[in-house]
């Protein structure tokens, strides 16, 4: 198994609408990225805080070869352009 995760947001979440969950930001989403060309050189971890004030982008190298881009934006919109832009910037090659 590469990767087992869950999340629980929304009133019935405990503590879900404190600052140190998703703070003012409203969407949150994944990518998980299973490339057997990482086996040499996987990506290393990585916050990305340059691609947008709106939202933030973690790159999470896993066991075996893959990565998870894992991003949380103030909206879908800005939240798929996070991902993309992290999938296509740091693990496409």
């Amino acid at each position: 198994m590469i990767l087992d995760q869950g999340a629980d947001y929304g009133p019935g979440a405990a503590g879900w609408d404190s600052p140190a969950v998703l703070a003012h930001h409203r969407a949150a989403g994944p990518i998980l990225v299973v490339e057997t060309g990482f086996a040499p050189a996987p990506p290393t971890f990585q916050a990305l805080t340059e691609i947008s004030q709106d939202g933030l982008a973690v790159l999470t190298p896993l066991a075996g070869p893959a990565a998870l881009v894992t991003a949380i934006a103030s909206d879908g919109l800005r939240l798929r352009y996070l991902l993309n832009t992290t999938h296509s910037t740091h693990l496409s090659r």
